[in-house]
């Protein structure tokens, strides 16, 4: 994983190869703890990302989604999503590129956006603000249906999910800080 880093240099894993396998394997150098740590913060980043992204469905049943990556993990979150909904065409951008997959497992890199992957995929179909609002609805819904506003713990809330994910326009996050009802959103 540490090959995905942003910052990965080939010649640090090199450096860590020459070394005394005891040593590196017990993180006893400087470069091995550096690889090790660059390692689990890709892994952290992917981890976030497939807990945090919220994907939209498109008329043609494209789940689509952009997001901002820290690090080289767009095929392996795009991987994840087509095992989770084998069903569906998946198409995430993410800093100008965009990768697709479809439900035969072929994925593809583009340099577009995400919107216009999904016009291939959909075959030219735009997602409608009706199918975006029904989508947006059923999530509220669900938020709804399991939050219980006696037991809400904003500090826990900040706690579980860091700042840089949270959306201040989610809806989530809307509710927490007491906003008040869905119709003052709509």
């Amino acid at each position: 994983m540490a090959s995905r880093h942003r910052r990965y240099d080939r010649r640090l894993r090199d450096a860590v190869s020459r070394q005394d396998p005891a040593l590196a394997g017990n993180l006893a150098t400087p470069q091995a703890r550096r690889l090790y740590e660059m390692g689990n913060a890709v892994s952290r980043c992917l981890h976030a990302k497939k807990g945090f992204l919220r994907m939209n469905v498109s008329p043609g049943g494209v789940l689509y989604a952009k997001t901002t990556l820290e690090h080289h993990v767009l095929d392996l979150l795009a991987a994840h999503f087509h095992r989770r909904f084998p069903g569906y065409h998946i198409a995430i951008e993410s800093g100008g590129r965009t990768m697709t997959a479809s439900p035969s497992g072929v994925f593809a890199v583009h340099d577009c956006s995400v919107m216009d992957a999904v016009k291939l995929l959909d075959g030219g179909a735009q997602p409608s603000r009706e199918e975006a609002g029904r989508a947006r609805r059923l999530w509220e819904e669900y938020y709804d249906s399991q939050a219980i506003s006696s037991r809400r713990n904003l500090r826990l809330m900040r706690k579980m999910m860091p700042a840089r994910y949270m959306d201040p326009d989610a809806y989530e996050s809307r509710k927490a800080s007491g906003s008040g009802s869905i119709s003052d959103w709509l």
